[in-house]
C-alpha cells in the first residue's frame, strides 16, 4: 500500500513538473514562434497599425488608395421650404481625376438643423444628394410632419451621412458634390442649415478616394 502511495505521488509530482516546464516553454517560446501574439484581442490592431496602414496609402481589407481628398466647411448656409429647385450645398464640390482600373470611394457627413416655425402644422420635406456627376448618386430624405401647429419654435438637430463606391473607371476628372433642396413648399415655415448659426458651429465635410481594382 505504501509502495502504491509512493507510486501515486511520484506520477503526480511528475505530471505537475511537466505541466510547470510546458507552461514556462509555452510562455517563453511562443512569443518567438508568433511573435504578435499578445494577451488581449484588442491589441492585435493599434493605433500604429493604422497609422502604418495610411502611410502605405493600404486599407485595412488590403485596398490600395491611390489618393484621397478631403474638404470641411462651417460656413453659414440656410435654406427655406420654398427652395425647391436643386443646389449645390456650398463649399461641399470637388473634382478628382483617376488614373483609369480603379474605383471611387465618397462620403459626405454633416451636422444639420432643421427648423420649424412656431404654429407649423405642415411636412417639411428636404433632399440632400452626394453625386457624381454622370456616374452615381445617393439621396437622403428628411422629413417632419405636424398634424397640430407646434407650441413655439422647434429646432432639431440631425446627423446626416451618406456614402457609397463606383465600379471600375476608366481615366478621367470627376466632379463631385452635394445639392439639396425642400421638396414641399410651406412658404418658408421651415428652413434647413448647417455651419455657424444662430451659436450653433455645424460642421459638413466631403471625402473621395481612388481605390486601385
Amino acid at each position: 500500500m505504501a509502495n502504491n502511495s509512493n507510486t501515486v505521488g511520484t506520477i503526480l509530482a511528475s505530471v505537475f513538473i511537466t505541466l510547470m516546464v510546458s507552461g514556462a516553454g509555452m510562455y517563453f517560446g511562443l512569443p518567438l514562434v508568433y511573435p504578435n501574439m499578445t494577451n488581449n484581442d484588442s491589441d492585435l490592431v493599434t493605433q500604429d497599425d493604422l497609422d502604418d496602414y495610411v502611410l502605405k496609402n493600404e486599407t485595412l481589407n488590403n485596398e490600395v488608395v491611390i489618393q484621397t481628398k478631403y474638404q470641411e466647411s462651417n460656413s453659414t448656409i440656410v435654406i427655406f421650404s420654398n427652395n425647391l429647385d436643386p443646389s449645390v450645398m456650398p463649399d461641399m464640390e470637388m473634382n478628382i481625376t483617376t488614373q483609369g482600373n480603379t474605383k471611387l470611394s465618397v462620403s459626405f457627413d454633416a451636422q444639420i438643423e432643421l427648423t420649424l416655425v412656431d404654429g407649423f402644422d405642415f411636412e417639411a420635406m428636404y433632399n440632400i444628394t452626394l453625386q457624381i456627376e454622370g456616374v452615381k448618386q445617393e439621396t437622403v430624405r428628411i422629413l417632419e410632419y405636424h398634424e397640430n401647429p407646434i407650441d413655439g419654435e422647434m429646432r432639431k438637430s440631425l446627423y446626416v451621412q451618406i456614402s457609397f463606391e463606383t465600379g471600375n473607371l476608366l481615366a478621367g476628372t470627376y466632379d463631385i458634390s452635394v445639392l439639396w433642396s425642400s421638396q414641399f413648399d410651406t412658404t418658408s415655415l421651415s428652413r434647413l442649415s448647417s455651419g455657424i448659426y444662430f451659436g450653433d458651429n455645424l460642421v459638413r465635410s466631403i471625402t473621395a478616394q481612388e481605390i486601385k481594382v
